[in-house]
C-alpha cells in the first residue's frame, strides 16, 4: 500500500504535463496555407486574384474596357509584386506556386468588375489551371529594381500543367473582395486529380491582393 501512495503523486504529474503538452498542440496548429502531392507539402502563404480586361474602340473610337467572367487564384510562398493592380511579379526567392483558374460563364463579358458573381460555392477548374514547384525567376526587362520577375519556364521551374483527363475543384468557404482597395480574403480548399501526379490537394485562408491583366 504504501508503495502504491507513492505512486499516485507520480501518476499525476505525468497525467498534467501530458495534458500541458495536449493544450500546446491545440495553441499552434499547423499552417493551413499549403498544397500537397506525392508525400510531399509545399507551403503558400501569399495570394492573389488576378481578373482578365479586354480593351476595345467603341463606335466613337473612345477607349473602353470589359472584363471575362473568369478568375485565376495565385497562391505562392514568395512575395507577390503588384505594379499598380496591372501587373503581378514574383519575388526572387518564390520556389512554389498554384494557379487555380475558373471560367465563371464561358466566353462572357461584364462591363465592370464588381459585376463578376462570386460567392461561397465550389467552382470547377479548368485546364489552364498549374502548378509550379523548383520555381526559376526570370528578371522581366526594365525592372530596374530587380526585386522580383516572372516565371521562367525554361529554367529549372518543374511544371504541372492540367491534363486533358485531370479534373479539379476549388471551394470558397469564406470570401470577401474590396474591389476599391483591391484586397479581398478568402478561405478556400481545393483538389486535382493529376494524370501526371496523382492527388494535389491544398488549403488557402488569408488576405489576398487583385490584379488586373
Amino acid at each position: 500500500m504504501k508503495n502504491l501512495l507513492n505512486f499516485i503523486p507520480i501518476l499525476l504529474l505525468a497525467l498534467t504535463i501530458a495534458s500541458c503538452g495536449e493544450d500546446d498542440n491545440q495553441d499552434d496548429p499547423q499552417s493551413p496555407n499549403q498544397f500537397e502531392y506525392q508525400e510531399e507539402t509545399f507551403t503558400t502563404q501569399n495570394a492573389a486574384m488576378l481578373f482578365y480586361e479586354n480593351s476595345y474602340l467603341d463606335s466613337t473610337g473612345m477607349d473602353q474596357s470589359e472584363y471575362d467572367e473568369e478568375f485565376t487564384l495565385i497562391l505562392t510562398d514568395g512575395d507577390l509584386i503588384s505594379n499598380d493592380d496591372v501587373s503581378l511579379d514574383f519575388s526572387l526567392d518564390t520556389k512554389q506556386a498554384i494557379f487555380l483558374t475558373v471560367d465563371l460563364n464561358d466566353d462572357s463579358t461584364v462591363d465592370a468588375l464588381e459585376d463578376i458573381n462570386l460567392s461561397n460555392i465550389e467552382y470547377d477548374l479548368t485546364d489552364d489551371t498549374e502548378v509550379f514547384t523548383n520555381i526559376s525567376i526570370e528578371i522581366d526587362p526594365g525592372n530596374t529594381s530587380n526585386t522580383g520577375g516572372s516565371i521562367d519556364y525554361n529554367g529549372s521551374t518543374f511544371v504541372i500543367s492540367f491534363a486533358d483527363t485531370d479534373q479539379g475543384t476549388v471551394v470558397f468557404n469564406d470570401f470577401n473582395i474590396d474591389f476599391t482597395t483591391n484586397k479581398g480574403t478568402i478561405d478556400c480548399t481545393y483538389s486535382i486529380m493529376s494524370e501526371a501526379v496523382g492527388l494535389i490537394s491544398g488549403q488557402y485562408k488569408g488576405d489576398f491582393i487583385v490584379v488586373v491583366d
